[in-house]
């Protein structure tokens, strides 16, 4: 949260804070005690009321660190379906992913992501300033990439440096489709007035995630920009091995697009 409020304080930007709280059951699940249901309602009730008054010392916490505009939501039903709602009235949405189990929150992460948000994930056991000193980008010529891109130019516009990750094998675009002049984002971020550093990223899918994070952190990135890959799974799609391990071990603020 506090990531959140420095980064919308650097941007002049406007931060929601989002709570999700619990749907009081309409019928009393299977195997629960009527005593023990009506103990879950009082809890879930006095949860919400507790929620709808806290807009206010939300308010008051976010101002402290410089933020100028803040709203208060409170929303009741699955996290998933909430944020991915909530993403459609909000540029980026702010998730911080848990020191612990990692399956669970990268779960509600995949969920975001693969909805087509944009997403800032923070991990939990290292604080970060919510500057924009230096960044680095991730691009390997794949339609994420340059869709996480194109959804950071306005925090690159801000960045003091910025360093572009360059696959040495950048990936084609699939299928029948050509698209001549091939896309190229040093010329992208330059016409836009980014003066951007570049370093050329050799590296097998088993390494890829390990590679980008030691680059990054040699380069004392504030943040690393990618695209989060996907691939199919039986019948649904998941996220690929790199961003589940970039995910996992980064100990630096990610801003990732499908």
């Amino acid at each position: 949260m506090r990531y959140a409020a420095e980064l919308a304080a650097t941007l002049d930007a406007s931060l929601t804070g989002l709570h999700v709280g619990t749907r009081v059951p309409l019928h009393t699940p299977p195997g629960m005690p009527r005593p023990l249901l009506a103990e879950f309602i009082a809890y879930v009730q006095d949860d919400i009321q507790a929620a709808m008054i806290a807009g206010t010392r939300f308010a008051e916490w976010a101002h402290q660190f410089g933020v100028k505009s803040t709203a208060w939501q409170v929303a009741l039903g699955d996290a998933a379906d909430i944020l991915c709602a909530a993403g459609n009235w909000n540029d980026v949405l702010v998730v911080e992913r848990g020191g612990g189990r990692i399956d669970e929150p990268l779960a509600l992460i995949s969920e975001v992501l693969l909805s087509g948000l944009a997403c800032l994930v923070v991990p939990e056991m290292t604080y970060a300033v919510g500057r924009l000193e230096r960044v680095a980008v991730a691009w390997n010529g794949s339609a994420a990439s340059t869709r996480a891109l194109h959804a950071a130019m306005p925090l690159l516009r801000r960045a003091a440096h910025v360093i572009l990750l360059l696959a040495a094998q950048p990936e084609r675009m699939q299928g029948d489709a050509t698209c001549e002049p091939a896309f190229d984002p040093r010329a992208y971020l330059r016409a836009r007035d980014i003066e951007v550093k570049t370093e050329s990223i050799e590296a097998n899918e088993d390494e890829a995630g390990d590679t980008l994070l030691t680059v990054a952190s040699r380069n004392r990135a504030d943040l690393l920009v990618m695209g989060a890959f996907s691939k199919r799974r039986f019948n649904e799609w998941a996220l690929g091995g790199t961003t589940r391990h970039v995910l996992q071990y980064a100990s630096l603020p990610l801003f990732m697009a499908h």
